[in-house]
């Protein structure tokens, strides 16, 4: 088990510019935390301190304090049961999964079992980014994102929060932007509630400003530098069937799942709203496209569908096209990549960019982006 967990502290000095103005009006404002988030650090043990000393967040401020806010408690782990932390029910038996804690404060810690051997050396973790908040690792197609029924120690996360464990880093682990199993490239982790909350209210943000389609453009150059605009996006990589009769186009069509208990999604009327921005970047020999895709809404299957609806599905997508094994000789490899992530870091503002290598199948997509 680790030593003790350092916690993350925001810390402020206040200038001439923001004194007179209370806690509350001062975190809104810089760091952009809502009241539900602010109201949390009232209940953690030195949640808020002014100078050292515990304050509500209606205290005001003078130019010299140093505000400190604790994101995350940290301190010395004690171990809970696996089963805990992974349904928060009732421990079975035969649940003999190590790995898990417990924090002194009775909190559960969102902690998974280590790693499973073939994991670790057949697909080592690989970070792209990693700072006090937010951990970007690309994930091979083929590798799970969290633990889930009959995936408890084969998952990336499992990875992240061994790393993470090593390091000391309190393991209050969420993925902010899950991708399927066989979807490869970047997926983010948020290493705390705060900076989870942060991530979603920007992604609602950039959806909130963006235009419902894509201007016409006279080239796909132009429609990508309109999709990678902004600064909260995910830029994806696809190999899909056949040719597009336009380079750049919309496809915008509500999605839900076929049934209740189903893991297909279909296009219907009744769905959830989903839009998925498109740009044609190579045709290759063998009567495939390479495009890029941006989303919008983020549904499940949502590139897939949106694709195969078009009459384009995705080259090795078993569920939504007539895939076989030896399909373009790639012994049928979903060829959908998250290529580029660029948002911003949520408690200094600086934008962060971050891309995963381009898989094999890739190849040539690089002329454009």
């Amino acid at each position: 088990m680790p030593g003790e967990l350092k916690p993350r502290i925001l810390r402020f000095e206040i200038g001439k510019e923001e004194k007179g103005e209370t806690i509350k009006s001062f975190l809104m404002r810089r760091v952009g935390f809502s009241s539900k988030q602010l109201s949390r650090f009232k209940y953690r043990k030195d949640g808020i301190l002014l100078n050292g000393e515990k304050r509500y967040v209606n205290a005001g401020l003078s130019e010299g304090d140093v505000l400190e806010i604790r994101l995350t408690q940290g301190g010395e782990p004690v171990e809970a049961h696996p089963h805990d932390a992974l349904t928060g029910g009732t421990p079975r038996e035969d649940d003999q999964m190590p790995g898990y804690q417990r924090a002194r404060d009775g909190r559960l810690q969102k902690i998974w079992a280590a790693p499973a051997g073939w994991l670790e050396e057949n697909h080592p973790l690989r970070i792209l980014y990693e700072d006090q908040d937010i951990l970007a690792a690309d994930k091979p197609s083929g590798v799970v994102c969290h633990p889930s029924p009959g995936h408890y120690d084969d998952t990336l996360s499992n990875q992240v929060a061994q790393h993470l464990g090593r390091i000391g880093q309190e393991l209050d682990v969420r993925v902010t932007g899950r991708l399927d199993r066989d979807t490869s490239g970047i997926v983010i982790f948020a290493l705390n509630t705060e900076t989870a909350a942060q991530l979603i209210k920007q992604r609602q943000e950039a959806l909130k400003n963006r235009s419902d389609a894509l201007t016409p453009a006279p080239a796909p150059a132009s429609a990508l530098r309109q999709m990678t605009s902004g600064n909260c996006f995910k830029l994806y990589i696809a190999r899909v069937r056949g040719r597009f009769l336009a380079l750049t186009g919309t496809v915008d069509l509500p999605l839900r799942r076929e049934s209740q208990d189903s893991f297909r999604m279909i296009a219907s009327p009744d769905g959830k709203k989903a839009r998925t921005h498109y740009c044609v970047l190579a045709e290759c020999p063998d009567g495939t496209s390479l495009i890029a895709c941006r989303i919008e809404h983020g549904r499940t299957h949502q590139i897939r569908v949106h694709m195969a609806e078009t009459g384009h599905p995705i080259v090795g997508d078993r569920l939504y096209g007539p895939e076989a094994p030896q399909d373009s000789g790639m012994t049928g490899v979903l060829m959908l990549h998250a290529y580029r992530a660029v948002f911003r870091q949520p408690f200094t503002g600086k934008e962060i960019r971050i891309e995963a290598p381009l898989p094999d199948w890739a190849s040539g997509s690089g002329l454009l982006i």
